[in-house]
């Protein structure tokens, strides 16, 4: 481990004299590696170097304690932060700056001495890798810089000082000293120092100005002179644009005032926006650089037109595509444009265009569609035609689009996951995209931003173009894997309350609450893959109430009968039977003639829609209370006129949101006779009702059969029980015409003919 501060003299006795070996050295110069005069100033900032030399012998520095001097009639501080550690002090185990030391000699000459130490050591804790300080031959490293400030006094300029700093002393360590790895006696610290030359030079002096803050996309300067006091040529940059030299003046004995203008000029800018502040910096070489912030200037040299780069879409679902312009300043004024768009008609239609709401007021708007073939559209906007009905100008940063394209994604294809297609602006035949195709014009119509910019139109050298950027949207197609299940009102939070209305509504009035294709989707909460169901809603109430469901619930073998009486009228109890609780169910009721009261339940939620032939009925809880196994009384509905009331769909969930086997029954009489009664509705669209009377326990099929005699559909319904049933016939997926429906049961068998119309 390496010791700090060892200056130990190695004594040996040599035929008994005391002989003081000879230590290598560790050089030291501050200011300049080669000793030449360091330029300074009065009242100024100064950063004095310290280098570092292992000298002839190559020594390595372990350990150091180097407290650097300011004599006081030259140098009155330190600063803050008063040092730097460079490599390869900085990566040392310890490093640090301290123990001021005030006033610890006085000269001659009456100036007292300040001291501020750096103190080191390489190693102190593993891995031993720290790099020590050593050079090669001849090399000089600068490692620490001392930060300080000299005195204001005006009689030092154009005089050398040889003694304003020098090595200091520590209040612990004493003088500078470094110490070896092997812990021995160290070296010694051999120091030199720089002179100073105090430059009698004056530096530059920048006339106060400022740019007013200029917004534009024009060529434009601004002037402004700066002074030096000593008439030394100047260098003068600024932050933006070109300063250029444009004369200059004598003022008095030697000073001169040159005078400069900063130019901006478009060719430099197009294809940019600068938007911040202008700084110009004047040096004559002699003094530090003189600053001044002149204010800030914006420079549209680009516009961007854009769309939306992920605009999602549900098959056979429309959206609005919205284009965008982007300026980065406050200055530019709209006048017109074109752009021209292509999109893959395989899977796109557009539907409609329309301008926005900061292009109302314009004169001319118009969209030709399939201005190129199928895919592409061309926009032209101009915003006054100067046709004596001035318009208000559009200037600025423009809110929101500058028109939308609604979008038809095609709904047959079946799309890839992360299926995306492109929307983008038009290139012509050969690939480039020329400025008929895109461009803007400023409402003066003296400039224009063109993919094609930044080039002078061919036969004009005082107006060029500026550069018009333009970035494609992309329509990305939505599918399952998109999809939040239970996110039925599509606000982001699956299984709200809202969800369950929404889901309850779209049960028993399907026309007025229709819902999307990612709806659908959305309302199979229960994982059965049949969607938007009674168990649905039951799993969906369920999960409000924290009642403890999770995962997948497929539908059960189970049956559940759903009874009500034959020629009912009055108020009609309609019935469940089921081995398992009921958690509710969705009845259909037809009812053509036939008045129908409101339907009420006891210690049930119940809603319904009538739209005077067929009632839909919902019961369920919500809070999640269920009906017992057994029969229970599904809910009441009062019939206010005499005529034939029967069941349409039916739908019955158990209480954990599993679909049950549902089926229908009249309480009447047992059928002497087997018979089949007329479908109803007939003629019907889509689902129409089968009835038929058993008078015996029987295996039923139902075949359904078009005019030429082919079957369309056989319906196995199993073993039936003596009395009156029916089945709910489907014919979506069937074409309008004459059908038959042949009821068997055992022995027995009838055809009736019914009429679908679509």
């Amino acid at each position: 481990m390496k010791k700090l501060l060892i200056l130990t003299l190695a004594m040996i006795l040599v035929s008994g004299v005391i002989v003081q070996a000879q230590r290598p050295d560790m050089l030291v110069r501050t200011g300049t590696a080669d000793l030449s005069d360091l330029a300074v100033g009065v009242d100024k900032d100064i950063d004095v170097l310290v280098f570092f030399s292992s000298g002839e012998e190559g020594v390595q520095g372990a350990d150091l304690s180097l407290p650097f001097g300011i004599n006081n009639c030259y140098v009155d501080l330190f600063n803050d932060p008063a040092c730097q550690i460079l490599y390869p002090l900085n990566a040392w185990d310890s490093k640090s700056f301290g123990n001021f030391n005030e006033n610890w000699q006085t000269d001659g000459n009456g100036c007292d001495w300040d001291s501020y130490s750096f103190t080191g050591f390489a190693e102190l804790f593993p891995p031993y890798d720290s790099p020590f300080l050593e050079t090669n031959v001849g090399e000089w490293v600068n490692a620490l810089i001392y930060n300080v400030h000299t005195t204001n006094r005006p009689e030092l300029l154009d005089s050398t000082i040889c003694d304003a700093v020098g090595p200091g002393s520590d209040p612990v360590s004493g003088p500078p000293n470094c110490g070896d790895p092997e812990g021995g006696a160290g070296y010694d610290v051999i120091w030199e120092d720089a002179c100073w030359w105090f430059s009698p030079n004056q530096p530059p002096i920048i006339e106060e100005f400022t740019t007013g803050d200029p917004c534009t996309y024009e060529d434009f300067e601004i002037c402004f002179d700066v002074t030096d006091p000593d008439g030394d040529p100047l260098d003068v940059t600024s932050t933006v644009g070109t300063v250029v030299l444009t004369g200059q003046t004598p003022d008095g004995e030697d000073a001169i005032i040159y005078h400069y203008c900063l130019d901006f000029d478009m060719e430099d800018f197009c294809g940019t926006c600068y938007n911040g502040a202008v700084e110009i910096m004047a040096t004559d070489n002699n003094n530090d650089p003189v600053f001044w912030a002149a204010g800030n200037v914006t420079i549209i040299g680009v516009l961007t037109a854009s769309m939306d780069p992920a605009l999602y879409i549900w098959p056979g679902e429309e959206e609005w595509m919205p284009v965008y312009l982007d300026v980065c300043g406050d200055c530019f004024c709209l006048g017109g444009f074109v752009f021209s768009i292509e999109y893959d008609a395989s899977v796109l239609n557009i539907t409609d265009v329309v301008r926005g709401a900061a292009l109302m007021g314009g004169e001319y708007w118009n969209v030709n569609y399939n201005v190129d073939g199928p895919g592409t559209i061309r926009v032209t906007f101009i915003n006054d035609l100067n046709n004596q009905t001035p318009v208000d100008d559009i200037c600025g940063f423009i809110q929101g689009p500058l028109f939308e394209m609604k979008f038809l994604l095609a709904g047959e294809p079946t799309y890839p996951t992360n299926f995306c297609t492109p929307i983008c602006f038009m290139f012509d035949a050969v690939g480039e995209n020329h400025y008929d195709y895109n461009n803007v014009s400023d409402a003066g119509g003296y400039h224009v931003w063109m993919n094609d910019g930044c080039d002078d139109a061919p036969d004009s050298t005082e107006y060029g173009t500026l550069l018009l950027e333009m970035e494609c949207g992309n329509i990305k197609v939505l599918n399952e894997h998109n999809v939040v299940y239970g996110d039925i009102n599509l606000n982001g939070f699956p299984f709200d309350v809202g969800d369950a209305v929404l889901l309850a509504n779209h049960l028993i009035d399907p026309l007025g609450y229709p819902f999307t294709l990612r709806q659908m989707i959305a309302s199979d909460v229960n994982g059965d893959g049949l969607r938007a169901t009674i168990a649905d809603l039951i799993y969906m109430i369920n999960v409000i109430n924290n009642v403890g469901v999770g995962g997948k619930v497929a539908p059960l073998d189970v049956i559940a009968t759903v009874a009500m009486p034959v020629d009912a009228y009055g108020d009609v109890a309609v019935t469940i039977t089921s081995e398992l609780s009921v958690g509710g169910a969705l009845v259909s009721i037809n009812h053509t003639g036939v008045e129908l009261g409101v339907p009420t339940a006891d210690g049930m939620n119940i809603d319904y829609r009538d739209n005077g032939d067929v009632m839909n009925i919902l019961v369920y809880n919500e809070e999640a209370v269920s009906f017992a196994p057994g029969s229970n009384v599904l809910f009441t509905v009062p019939v206010l006129s005499e005529g034939t009331i029967n069941f349409g769909d039916v739908s019955v969930s158990d209480n954990r949101g599993a679909l049950l086997d549902a089926r229908t029954t009249y309480d009447a009489p047992i059928p002497t006779e087997f018979s089949v009664a007329q479908n109803f509705p007939n003629p019907f669209n889509a689902k129409t009702s089968l009835s038929f009377g058993l008078p015996v326990a029987s295996e039923v099929t139902v075949n359904i059969y078009n005019v030429a005699g082919q079957l369309v559909e056989s319906m196995d319904l199993g073993h039936m029980l003596a009395g009156h049933q029916s089945v709910v016939w489907d014919a979506s997926a069937v074409a309008s015409g004459i059908y038959f429906y042949k009821v068997s049961a055992g022995d027995s068998n009838e055809t009736m003919k019914m009429t679908l119309l679509k």
